[in-house]
């Protein structure tokens, strides 16, 4: 060596001067200029004024002469309280294995100072080409130090160990410039670790170094130990090399601290990390604060995080006034980090990020984050003209407990996602175990989220904040993005500030105070804001990220449709504004279809919509020509319960002609509403229709149930429009309108009007398939007019076949009018009653037409009811027919079948005016088996006495049963009006056959004989003789004959009494009853007694206490 010296306790070594070691060598490689020990107390080394250590000799003319030299410049060994006090040295192309210009290993509590220290093209071929250093306790301060050129494998211009309670200053204006980590080696400018000791950097310029890891600083730090960086510290232009990473700093914090001032960060670059590449765990954290600055950094090639690239694993990153400039990388152009297990990302007090970018298909271009189980904060933070593919600004996959939280006036500004979605922010997460995402106080101005390549429909969402998230839940609400605001954001996918894709996207919207608190932007008014700012899809990430472009047209949305409750209506458009989509119902945004919206599921209304209490209704904004086959049944999706109406109509409403619209479906051939199921509910109100294609045998509209189950198919229709479509002439329909199979049906304040149709057709069939069918219908307040009818089937306006169990109502003034039926009966009604209830009342027939019954044409087999009865009209109504068969029953024609119980009332209060029969019965017409046996006074109670009513041809019968079982001759073509009015004559029928008899003001007649004798006494047209009309003399030829004639026999229970003439009581003949007896029989019972006196003959001789006495007996 040039100088061996061991220097003990109280010795000094001075060096000084302007001296100059050049190629000197050791041949063990320590200190080939120096090697000093230096140990015990107050032991000192002092090198000052200029010493100069050279690797190289130089000629006459001052050439360098390489590699004549070898081993370290210096090397120094502190022991105990050893004391090096070093100043203006020179260091120049020495060469050593660890240390090629000086190696210091200290072991003494003193502090070191070492200053104004010059290390130029150093190489050290292991460790440290400039200085390596061994700090085991006690402290070196480098001052105003150069390190320039130096190289190493581990620490091209520093290497050092920092142990125990030891620390390394460098500070005042120090420089290391141009160093490199050779080959696999990393550090180029400083290589580190740090275990519980720290080092101090301070004013200290890092320019153009490199090494594979860490091009400027490479450090480990464990057991508390700390780095610290301040004070116009600055990396510029250094590079990890190849595969490596940091390009300025690669730091591994184990369980320590590391900590950077007011540092400066320029052009560094490196695969992962340009600027900063870290790993921090366990509780360590990084601290970047005051100032600092990281520009222009990049990470290369595949790499990412071109400012910083942080590894956080339960420690901390805490950044605070940081700014970030021009950085870029493939994901994080800023930052890139990846933080679990209760790790954290702090990013506060002015920070911010501009012009940042993510490379390639890289996403992020301010920041790219990765949160499993740990946190980021942001506050007060800026982030400005940053881009990248998705997440203009920032980029974060959120997993695990993990929280994402920006605040305190923090603001995206131009930031733009290039080809993908979210330009402020993309946020991917998991809310499976409670991660949440906060976002308030904070502005997005002119951000975007572009889709250059206008094929990919899945880009372009977001411009402020995308979010995509799988697993939320209303209890742990993961979401707060109140009072964020947006300015001018635009994405070319139509949004202008947040756009969310979740599943429970719905649910979100609808919680908070006011609704929708946790995605409301500032200011946000529903009805008055503009809806685009905030939009969404609903559904899952993987659905939306395979969607064609009606899946994403279904179930993209303003989420103002959301936030507002729609309650239970559906409004539909299907001409101009309306969209099929799962959002669609209110007025601003109705859906396209009514099927759209019944197909909709319940679930995804839950809270304002209740499937089995609620009626789902649609409401019509316009006239819909759309939909086809409307099928309510129990594979109804959105529910079993459903009205469908025109806007501002609906039950129990007005609403004028004009502002009713219409549901078109005359190209249709098949059935337009279909109902049927149990527990199905349709409500039609305030709607026009017309009929399915003309030639199709569907009906419009199509009811099955059974009235016998407590939850049977109900249709109810009310205050709507039918009629034809098609312009006169019409075209004949071979369908029913309405058919009616069974369930409960209710047609109210309806007009139908202006139909034709062939084959027998109706506006309304009724006929159960089955038995076990069951219907009820119900017609109240309804018109049904001008309906023509071809065929022989009758009953234009209804044709019903009436079951056990089921029934027919018309009440509250329905209208028939012109209701005709060409070729059959029953003009407007027809009713084949085999049981049920047919009840009709309040209700008005009008110049309604048929062969037989004008009005209504009834066949009753069995009944339970059957009753016309209370205010019902029948006005110009006519049977008509050339044919002698025909042309009865102007208004009504009944048809009482063989067996069928003569239990019909045609009541009280109806009212006939001017209809006609070309036959028989201009009002009535009863075709049954025995008229006398129907008892017709019971059965036809309407006031036909009143002196009003037109008794001409009014009500006619015929009988089917013949002579032969009726045992008088056969009623054919018959007034029955005879029978109904009082009867009074001297020839007066009796029997006591009460099948056949009665005592009424209308018996006596020979098909109406009177029970009883005493009543038929008071049934004699002339009155017997009293005292005051009874002859004076026996000269007059006047005559009194009262004859009583007996069907087969008769009990006399009380005294018969006449003062007549002339008394026959006899039996009655075969060609007056079929099945008269040779005798009839007088059976005299109780105070049975014939009494007759001949008044005039005891006027004459004053006897009037005198009667004779001429028969009292008792006939056997």
């Amino acid at each position: 060596s040039g100088i061996n010296a061991q220097i003990l306790s109280g010795g000094t070594l001075t060096i000084q001067g302007t001296s100059s070691f050049i190629c000197c060598k050791a041949r063990l490689d320590l200190g080939a200029a120096l090697y000093s020990t230096i140990s015990g107390t107050d032991s000192k080394l002092i090198i000052v004024d200029e010493i100069q250590f050279e690797g190289y000799l130089k000629d006459q003319e001052g050439n360098k002469q390489i590699d004549l030299g070898q081993g370290r410049g210096a090397y120094i060994e502190l022991l105990d309280n050893g004391i090096i006090n070093a100043n203006e040295t020179l260091f120049n192309e020495c060469k050593g294995v660890n240390g090629g210009g000086i190696q210091i290993n200290c072991q003494s509590s003193q502090k070191q100072i070492i200053q104004r220290i010059q290390l130029t093209d150093c190489i050290g071929t292991g460790n440290g080409g400039g200085l390596y250093c061994i700090i085991g306790s006690g402290e070196i301060e480098m001052n105003e130090f150069t390190i320039n050129g130096c190289s190493g494998l581990n620490g091209g211009g520093i290497y050092t160990s920092i142990e125990q309670s030891g620390k390394f200053t460098i500070n005042e204006s120090c420089s290391i410039s141009n160093c490199q980590s050779t080959s696999t080696g990393s550090g180029g400018g400083i290589y580190a670790i740090i275990s519980s000791g720290e080092i101090e950097m301070n004013q200290v310029t890092m320019n153009e170094c490199s090494g594979l890891n860490g091009g400027g600083i490479y450090t480990q730090i464990e057991q508390s130990g700390k780095l610290t960086i301040k004070d116009s510290c600055s990396l510029t232009k250094c590079q990890s090399t190849s595969t490596g990473s940091g390009g300025g700093i690669y730091a591994i914090i184990s369980s320590g601290e590391i900590e950077m001032n007011q540092v400066t960060m320029n052009e560094c670059s490196g695969l992962n990390g340009g600027g900063i590449y870290t790993s921090i765990e366990q509780s360590s954290k990084f601290i970047i604060k005051e100032s600092c600055s990281i520009s222009n950094c990049q990470s290369t090639s595949t790499g990412s995080g071109g400012g910083i690239y942080a590894l956080i694993n339960s420690g901390e990153i805490e950044m605070n006034q940081v700014t970030m400039n021009e950085c870029s990388g493939l994901n994080g152009g800023g930052i890139y980090t990846s933080i679990e297990q209760s790790g954290k990302l702090t990013i506060k007090e002015s920070c911010s990020i501009s012009n940042c970018q993510s490379t390639s298909t890289g996403s992020g271009g301010g920041i790219y984050a990765l949160i499993n189980s740990g946190e980021i904060e942001m506050n007060q933070v800026t982030m400005n003209e940053c881009s990248g593919l998705n997440g203009g600004g920032i980029y974060t996959q959120i997993d695990g407990t993990s929280k994402f939280t920006i605040k305190y006036s923090s603001s995206f500004t131009s930031c733009n996602s290039s080809d993908g979605n979210g330009g402020g922010i993309y946020i991917n997460i998991n809310f499976a175990t409670q991660s949440q995402i906060s976002i308030q106080d904070t502005t997005f101005d002119s951000c975007s989220a572009l889709n250059p390549q206008i094929s990919d429909i899945h880009k372009g969402y977001g411009s402020g904040i995308f979010i995509s998230g799988i697993n939320w839940d209303d209890v742990n609400n993961g979401i707060n993005l109140g009072q964020v605001e947006y300015i001018k954001c635009e994405a070319d996918q139509g949004d202008k500030g947040l756009f969310i894709v979740m599943n429970e996207l719905r649910q979100l919207c609808r919680l908070g105070n006011p609704r929708g608190q946790y995605v409301r932007s500032k200011d946000y008014t529903t009805e008055l804001s503009d809806i685009s700012l905030l939009m969404g899809y609903r559904g899952s990430p993987n659905q939306f990220e395979s969607a064609t472009s009606e899946e994403l047209k279904d179930r993209i949305s303003e989420l103002e449709y959301y936030i507002r409750d729609s309650g239970n209506q559906w409004h539909i458009s299907t001409m101009n504004n309306g969209i099929n989509r799962l959002s669609c119902g209110l007025i601003p945004n109705p859906c396209g279809t009514i099927n759209y919206a019944l197909n909709s599921d319940p679930l995804l209304f839950e809270g304002q919509y209740n499937p089995n209490t609620d009626i789902a209704t649609m409401i019509l904004l316009e006239d819909d020509i759309i939909d086809t086959v409307i099928n309510i049944n129990t594979a109804t999706i959105l529910g079993n319960k459903i009205a469908i109406q025109s806007q501002y109509g609906g039950e129990g409403k007005t609403l004028s002609y004009d502002n009713m619209y219409k549901i078109g479906s005359n190209s249709e051939s098949n059935t337009l509403f279909n109902v049927n199921g149990d527990g199905i509910k349709l409500g039609l109100y305030h709607l026009k229709l017309d009929n399915s294609f003309v030639t199709s045998t569907s009906p419009l509209i199509l009811i099955a149930g059974d009235t016998t189950n407590n939850i049977n198919t109900q249709l109810h229709i009310e205050s709507c429009i039918f009629a034809q479509s098609g312009n006169t002439p019409l075209p004949e329909l071979k369908h029913n309108i309405i058919q009616i199979n069974g369930g409960q049906a209710s047609i109210k304040n309806t007009q139908i009007s202006n139909y034709l149709f062939s084959n027998g057709k109706s506006v309304i069939n009724i006929d159960s398939i089955t038995d076990s069918q069951e219907y009820s219908l119900i017609l109240s307040g309804t018109t049904v007019s001008k309906i023509i009818q071809q065929g022989n089937d009758g009953g234009s306006a209804l044709r019903a076949t009436i079951k056990q169990g089921s029934s027919v109502q018309l009440q509250d003034y329905c209208i028939f009018e012109e209701c005709i039926c060409e070729s059959g009966s029953g003009g407007a009604i027809k009713i084949q009653q085999n049981g049920g209830i047919l009840d009709i009342k309040e209700t008005i027939m009008k110049k309604c037409k048929a062969l037989n019954g004008g009005g209504i044409y009834a066949s009753i087999l069995t009944m339970e009811q059957f009753i016309i009865n209370e205010e019902v009209y029948f006005e110009e109504c006519e049977a008509f027919s050339t044919s002698l068969q025909q042309g009865r029953g102007g208004a009504i024609y009944l048809n009482v079948g063989q067996d069928a119980p003569y239990e019909f009332t045609v009541g009280v209060n109806l009212h006939f005016n001017l209809n006609k029969a070309s036959q028989y019965g201009r009002d009535l017409f009863i075709y049954c088996k025995n008229i006398i046996v129907m008892k017709p006074d019971r059965r036809i109670l309407y006031d036909m006495l009143n002196e009003t009513y037109d008794k001409d041809n009014a009500i006619f019968g015929t009988e089917f049963a013949q002579e032969s079982e009726l045992g008088r001759p056969q009623m054919i073509d018959f007034d029955i009006l005879q029978l109904m009015l009082p009867y009074y004559n001297d020839i007066i029928y009796i029997s006591q056959d009460q099948s056949i008899s009665e005592n009424t003001l209308k018996c006596g007649r020979i098909y109406l004989p009177c029970v009883t004798l005493s009543y038929a006494e008071g049934k004699v047209l002339t009155p017997e003789w009293t005292y005051e009309t009874a002859p004076q003399d026996s000269s007059g030829d006047q005559q009194i004959n009262h004859t009583y004639i007996i069907f087969q026999g008769i009990e006399v229970t009380s005294p018969f009494e006449s003062e007549a003439d002339n008394i026959i009581i006899r039996g009655a003949f075969p060609d007056e009853y079929l099945f008269a007896t040779q005798r009839a029989i007088l059976l005299f019972t109780q105070n049975g007694q014939i009494i007759c006196s001949d008044l005039a003959q005891w006027q004459q001789q004053g006897q009037l206490e005198k009667r004779s006495k001429i028969l009292k007996s008792k006939v056997l």
